[in-house]
């Protein structure tokens, strides 16, 4: 063990029960923390190699359980000793290194194998104890259990829900906002999904009142939460219905594609016609194009037929090397589906010995004449 790391092995064994006894370390790994929200929290992930999954999934943990016991540490992101039921992790950032990572030492509590055993959810193997202190098999989860009726998981089930983070806070959290989750595989399924009863929390106070599991969960594998709905509400759109809200994020909606087109002196004032240009591919690139090809002031209906029928920036200049300046756009899309273009528009000079006016160009496509 290096110097800091037998410190805070020191550390660890003084304050918690039965690890003072631990003479080395029962698996070694990796870490890495990224800040989240709010301060103070942090994304922590584990990884140990020999160990299936050899990877927990990022934990949002709050930074008060990983500080260093002895006081090694100056700050969280340099070390830290993070005691769980299932074991202790200690650990030490890597030397030099200016990312919060480095390497940990993992010793197993033998008691909380008992502890399971008795439990009647039976009694894990090295590499199952070894993942339950990974992701956190906690024992207060297997009384939230039982006090939200699902009763008691056997060992590959608690392994599973350990893994999808179905925790106490999670349940604890869902309840109270009247999700009440009737078996683990519902659970599970939930939070596959990544339901999370803080964006449901976020919903609610953003005016989202009363919404079903079915909508819960929708919002959060889209990611439509407080932040989205205060995006869209920067742009004057609020009190939206929510299932439109739903829609809108299914569509790539939101306030960064809304902005690109203001930019582009494009403005609709419903989310639905936000949501149909969308659909229709007008972004704020495609008007741009639009716009640099010299036409300013195109509605929003002409927008999405040029869109549609395949009239772009690139198109429009083409146009213009041909000697077709000021085509108005409707008259471009005309041109456009009867297969007008450039290449076409030299072919029929190159015939008349003259260039024809645009109208006649479209004639001449139409009647096949130059073809």
């Amino acid at each position: 063990m290096t110097r800091i790391v037998r410190a805070f092995v020191l550390a660890v064994a003084l304050l918690t029960p039965g690890l003072a006894r631990a003479q080395s370390a029962d698996a070694t790994g990796t870490w890495s923390l990224a800040p989240a929200t709010p301060r103070g929290w942090w994304w922590l992930t584990l990884e140990v190699p020999k160990v299936s999954p050899k990877r927990a999934e990022p934990q949002r943990v709050d930074g008060a359980t990983l500080r260093a016991k002895d006081g090694v540490a100056r700050t969280v992101d340099e070390g830290f000793v993070l005691v769980r039921d299932a074991g202790s992790i200690v650990a030490a950032r890597l030397p030099g290194s200016v990312e919060s990572r480095g390497t940990f030492e993992l010793v197993l509590t033998a008691a909380y194998a008992d502890s399971l055993a008795a439990r009647g959810v039976g009694r894990p193997d090295r590499a199952q104890h070894l993942a339950l202190v990974l992701n956190d098999g906690a024992l207060a989860s297997l009384d939230a259990y039982t006090q939200q009726g699902l009763g008691v998981p056997k060992l590959p089930v608690f392994l599973k829900l350990a893994e999808r983070r179905v925790d106490a806070a999670w349940l604890t959290g869902m309840a109270a906002l009247g999700y009440r989750m009737d078996s683990f595989d519902a659970c599970l399924k939930a939070r596959e999904r990544n339901v999370d009863p803080r964006i449901a929390r976020e919903l609610e106070r953003a005016g989202y009142l009363r919404l079903s599991l079915v909508q819960v969960t929708k919002a959060c594998a889209l990611g439509v939460d407080s932040v989205y709905v205060a995006g869209l509400a920067s742009h004057g759109l609020r009190d939206i219905p929510f299932d439109l809200l739903l829609r809108a994020r299914e569509h790539g909606v939101d306030a960064a594609f809304i902005s690109k087109l203001i930019e582009q002196d494009v403005r609709v004032d419903r989310l639905a016609q936000w949501i149909e240009l969308r659909d229709q591919g007008v972004d704020g690139p495609y008007v741009s194009g639009i716009r640099i090809a010299g036409y300013r002031f195109v509605g929003v209906r002409d927008l999405i037929d040029a869109r549609t029928h395949g009239v772009d920036g690139p198109y429009l200049a083409s146009l213009q090397q041909a000697g077709y300046f000021n085509v108005p756009i409707r008259d471009a899309i005309r041109a456009r589906d009867r297969g007008v273009d450039a290449g076409f528009a030299v072919r029929a000079r190159n015939k008349l010995g003259r260039a024809p006016t645009f109208d006649e160009l479209i004639r001449l496509r139409d009647s096949g004449e130059v073809d």
